[in-house]
């Protein structure tokens, strides 16, 4: 039954997307309709997310411009965020690709 629920959702969905349509999932959330908790939810990812992919981005620019590295090779990584205060961990791992050397 819940894979055929799900079938349902997807074409619906499929459906309402090439008519042009968004659907519940698309919509992004209106700040006003978020409470206090969920802004700060999002301000926090939103900034862990945009301050590490430009440090990222510069470093492993720099390792491959130097020579340390090659475009294309695989580079593992582990990211691990902790909240002390109530005992929270979660941590994520996957393989980075290194980017093609910068011209300048």
């Amino acid at each position: 039954i819940w894979a055929v629920v799900c079938s349902i959702n997807d074409r619906h969905s499929e459906n309402m997307k090439e008519k042009g349509n968004k659907t519940m999932s698309d919509r992004k959330p209106d700040m006003s309709e978020m409470t206090a908790s969920e802004v700060a939810m999002r301000k926090f990812l939103k900034q862990l997310g945009v301050t590490t992919h430009q440090q990222l981005e510069q470093l492993l620019q720099a390792r491959v411009q130097d020579g340390l590295a090659s475009a294309g090779d695989k580079l593992p990584v582990k990211a691990t965020i902790q909240i002390e205060a109530i005992g929270f961990s979660h941590e994520i791992e996957a393989d980075l690709i290194l980017p093609e050397a910068d011209p300048s």
